[in-house]
């Protein structure tokens, strides 16, 4: 069965400190389990991120965690 979505629209100050995280859904996506859990997921495991490591090591951990070895969509 086809679900109805609906998105809202909204603003966010961005602040040079900031990080803004962005990817596909290649790296949450997956048959059988729920979108909405996979993306709180995400944010609780950037939320956990340390200030002392690399934002590419963070990415790559990330990408790691999540994405599945066997990738059928586009991962980035």
């Amino acid at each position: 069965p086809l679900r109805k979505v609906s998105y809202a629209e909204d603003q966010l100050t961005i602040h040079p400190s900031d990080v803004l995280v962005m990817y596909t859904d290649g790296l949450i996506e997956r048959r059988g389990h729920d979108l909405d859990t996979a993306i709180t997921e995400v944010q609780h495991h950037v939320s956990d991120w340390q200030p002392h490591i690399s934002l590419s090591q963070a990415c790559r951990d990330l990408g790691a965690c999540f994405a599945a070895p066997q990738r059928k969509d586009d991962t980035c």
